[in-house]
């Protein structure tokens, strides 16, 4: 089995988990970490391994280094995956992949360039769970679909922005509600459905004034094929809920959120749980 060499750029709250997800896989170890702040990791490395490094040029310098995970801000994404890919090195990329398709495009075609690869990170389409439903779908076992609709009914207090130099940011974020908290199940959402037809969106920042994204959002979507849908987004839902994805049709249903294993209902029970 190949070993790959994991490096990661950022040592933010995402960069620990990561940290330890590498920790776990049976190929692959860490190799490096680096931040702006040579202290910063230094920490990092002190809690989970690897070599600290105080620039991303020294990391990728690393011949051991086979994948970069770039765990900075949104809006910072672009750089560490152009620079990855100059270098010759995989990336794997934390959710958006950036924040405007323009930057997405490059980073896609410099990737492509290199003959590395470039991912995202999108766990949820990976839980067994969702392999059921989305075979469920692609099988035709919910008869016609109707309607898919996701609801994330999140809270973040006030101090989950003020802390942050780029959480509610424009330049850094990119988008709120949606674009940081809700990307997941939109992402199944996209994963399952056909492509969406249209759509009309409301967006606001009712619940956190000052920042510059939107803190709650509802869009009414419709689908190729006819099915129609929903999609509501928040940090402002006191004290929150988990999220939860929903798809109906002519002849089952399937709800799935966070906190248990999703309903199957089929008039035709062929559906197993």
């Amino acid at each position: 089995m190949k070993q790959f060499g994991m490096g990661i750029i950022g040592t933010g709250m995402i960069a620990a988990f990561h940290a330890r997800a590498i920790s776990q896989l049976p190929n692959a170890r860490l190799v490096g970490v680096a931040s702006r702040s040579l202290d910063s990791a230094q920490r990092f490395c002190a809690a989970h391994g690897g070599t600290p490094y105080g620039s991303l040029d020294d990391l990728l310098a690393n011949p051991e280094l086979d994948v970069l995970v770039v765990a900075t801000p949104s809006g910072c994404h672009v750089d560490a995956v152009l620079v990855a890919a100059r270098a010759g090195k995989h990336a794997l990329c934390e959710k958006p992949l950036e924040i405007s398709t323009e930057r997405i495009d490059r980073m896609i075609a410099a990737h492509r360039n290199a003959g590395t690869r470039l991912g995202c990170i999108f766990q949820f389409r990976y839980l067994p769970a969702v392999r059921v439903i989305r075979e469920a779908i692609q099988q035709g076992r919910l008869g016609t679909i109707t309607y898919a609709g996701v609801y994330v009914p999140w809270w973040r207090d006030r101090g989950y922005y003020s802390d942050s130099v780029w959480h509610g940011t424009r330049e850094l974020d990119g988008g709120g509600a949606l674009m940081n908290q809700s990307i997941h199940m939109i992402d199944l959402l996209c994963d399952w459905m056909p492509p969406i037809r249209s759509v009309a969106a409301h967006v606001s920042s009712v619940g956190h004034s000052g920042i510059e994204v939107e803190d709650a959002a509802t869009a009414s979507l419709a689908f190729e094929g006819g099915a129609v849908g929903v999609v509501y987004g928040t940090t402002s839902a006191f004290p929150g809920q988990p999220k939860r994805i929903e798809v109906f049709g002519t002849d089952g249903s399937i709800v799935m959120t966070t906190t248990r294993f999703p309903s199957f209902h089929s008039v035709r029970n062929v559906l197993k749980t």
